[in-house]
């Protein structure tokens, strides 16, 4: 019994081979099997999955670096209405929207810096120096807010030129976004 499954596993692989052979006799120059790639083609597939897998990186970093940019935009609007009225304004608040933009100016600019190494020509490069500098900009607007904040008119013309800069830096952001295929559309 053991003889035949050996003889009869045997006869399988000698079948196999040369239908195999047959298979390969039979194909036309320039035919290729599926799955076989044609001299030069790996390299344009390669090429396809680097751009992809860049696209890919470049969406989920954006995706964070755009939320963070919209949640600065929204506390510093909420904070100019809140300052425009010295009857609503109290220190408190101010601390709180003061802070909350810190943290997402702060988020935004470290996952922004995830994006560097993807930034490939030398206007991207451009583009992220330019999303860089203004959110540091906006970061260092906020120092001398943080010390206004019993003035809720110094706060309001502080942060009506913060809302400026934030909104500056997304034009930048769009345009790197845009060049790097990402699927996020920032603003």
């Amino acid at each position: 019994m053991k003889a035949m499954r050996t003889t009869l596993a045997a006869a399988l692989m000698i079948f196999a081979g040369s239908a195999f052979a047959q298979g390969q006799q039979g194909q036309q120059p320039g035919q290729r099997q599926p799955g076989q790639t044609v001299p030069g083609q790996q390299g344009q597939q390669g090429q396809q999955g680097q751009q992809a897998q860049r696209s890919y990186e470049a969406t989920k970093a954006f995706a964070v670096v755009n939320a963070e940019m919209q949640n600065a935009r929204v506390n510093a609007k909420m904070l100019n209405q809140l300052s425009s009225d010295q009857r609503s304004y109290d220190r408190q608040h101010g601390e709180f929207f003061v802070q909350n933009i810190r943290e997402s100016l702060n988020q935004a600019q470290s996952y922004l810096n995830k994006i560097r190494p993807l930034a490939t020509s030398e206007e991207e490069r451009q583009q992220f120096t330019e999303a860089s500098t203004s959110i540091r900009n906006a970061l260092q607007m906020l120092q001398p807010m943080q010390q206004q904040l019993n003035d809720p008119q110094q706060v309001n013309q502080g942060v009506t030129r913060l809302e400026q800069q934030i909104e500056q830096g997304m034009e930048p952001l769009r345009q790197m976004a845009s060049s790097m295929d990402s699927q996020i559309e920032i603003g």
